[in-house]
């Protein structure tokens, strides 16, 4: 059984958080219980200050970190390289994840292949080297709470370029580049190639937000509070 939190409104109901990826397609039996207003939480998680990279170095291009899961659009990035095809401009990210939706085979059979590196699975360490090494975190999730690796990516020195959701809007506000189409994610690219999006301050913003709020030890005593409410 899977217990989530979600808020009904103008007829549709909102998931806080998306379901397990095996229930996607299927039926599912929702079970209706109002939570009474003071008892729900939403504590997040902490990021790792493992992550943070402040040196000043020559990096490469954009890095897609994920399972490709139809919930993680992988299409959108397929589209959006289709315009910069278009526009013939340079481009490549690398993609570290498990390809569970053929992606490669569909990029190849696009023509694509040259405007992405495929990494697949690697171990922590190396996740940590690729986000040190990238300049563009590119996340295009149809649904994310938090999405940990946008954060790791943060402390590693990339710019962000994240769906306009809620859940990165009121986390970054002002700090991360916003998409909602293809067509903005592509501008935005030839934008950040331009020097027109301002980097370094943005990226010294997040780190210092993120080790600051973040931290575990701010996180847990969070969570105590929250304990210490119940009680």
């Amino acid at each position: 059984m899977v217990v989530s939190t979600a808020t009904y409104r103008n007829g549709a109901i909102e998931l806080t958080q998306p379901l397990p990826e095996e229930f996607e397609g299927k039926q599912i039996q929702i079970q209706i219980e109002e939570i009474k207003e003071g008892l729900s939480f939403l504590c997040p998680l902490a990021v790792s200050a493992t992550f943070l990279f402040q040196k000043e170095i020559q990096r490469t291009w954009a890095i897609f970190v994920g399972n490709m899961t139809k919930i993680k659009n992988p299409d959108f990035l397929i589209d959006t390289c289709k315009i910069l095809q278009k526009k013939k401009i340079p481009f490549q990210i690398s993609i570290v994840g498990e390809d569970r939706d053929n992606f490669q085979a569909r990029v190849i059979d696009l023509g694509l292949e040259k405007y992405f590196y495929f990494k697949w699975v690697l171990s922590y360490e190396e996740i940590i080297i690729e986000l040190q090494k990238s300049q563009i975190f590119i996340n295009t999730s149809l649904s994310e709470w938090q999405c940990l690796a946008a954060y790791e990516a943060a402390l590693s020195g990339n710019v962000l370029f994240l769906p306009k959701s809620k859940s990165f809007v009121s986390a970054f506000w002002d700090n991360a580049v916003y998409h909602m189409t293809p067509d903005d994610l592509a501008k935005n690219v030839i934008l950040f190639m331009d020097w027109k999006i301002p980097k370094r301050f943005w990226v010294l913003e997040n780190q210092n937000m993120i080790i600051h709020e973040y931290k575990h030890t701010r996180i847990e005593q969070n969570l105590k509070n929250i304990f210490i409410s119940l009680s």
